[in-house]
């Protein structure tokens, strides 16, 4: 998984990561308390480099963590979101 971008974010990021195999994925946006706030995907996805796009115009200024998972990781990263 890459740095979402643009960081920081304003209204839509976009989060890169790329597969082994083909899994399900979820990614998740936390806020700084760790309250999830956006369940932004639920799906499965092929092997090779895959990219989606997350609306993120409903979040305040602040720092936030996402995070991805599937059957085989789970890893978390740092985005910025500025209004």
């Amino acid at each position: 998984m890459s740095q979402n971008v643009p960081n920081p974010a304003k209204y839509i990021t976009t989060i890169k990561f790329t597969l082994e195999k083909s899994d399900f994925v979820n990614i998740s946006i936390y806020d700084i308390s760790g309250k999830k706030v956006i369940d932004a995907v639920n799906n499965n996805f092929s092997a090779g480099n895959n990219s989606i796009d997350i609306n993120i115009d409903n979040l305040k200024s602040g720092i936030y963590f996402y995070t991805l998972k599937t059957s085989d990781l789970s890893r978390t990263m740092k985005m910025n979101i500025i209004r």
